[in-house]
């Protein structure tokens, strides 16, 4: 089996967004431990540093005490609904503020 490509984004790969991805987490994992899990603390969000058109989100189905930096997905605020991972909450909220 060949490896499997990563895809790389300068843009993406900068360090302050990584430290954007770190906080995110932390956030999500702080939200968890004080009782607030999916369905009542349901969504967390974070703008990608120097983009207007990109967000940082967890993937649907991960519980929020299990959000890491890496596990988080960048997304496109216009992005095709049901084709990311995303819960479909996540899309109306976007749609609603752009």
């Amino acid at each position: 089996m060949a490896p499997s490509k990563i895809l790389r984004n300068a843009d993406l790969d900068r360090r302050d967004v990584w430290q954007a991805r770190v906080d995110l987490a932390a956030c999500f994992r702080a939200a968890a431990r004080l009782g607030l899990p999916k369905g009542v603390c349901n969504h967390l969000s974070f703008m990608v540093p120097g983009r207007d058109d990109r967000f940082l989100v967890n993937p649907d189905g991960w519980a929020f005490s299990e959000s890491t930096a890496l596990r988080l997905l960048i997304c496109a605020a216009d992005a095709a609904r049901g084709r990311t991972g995303l819960a479909e909450t996540a899309f109306g909220r976007y749609q609603a503020s752009a």
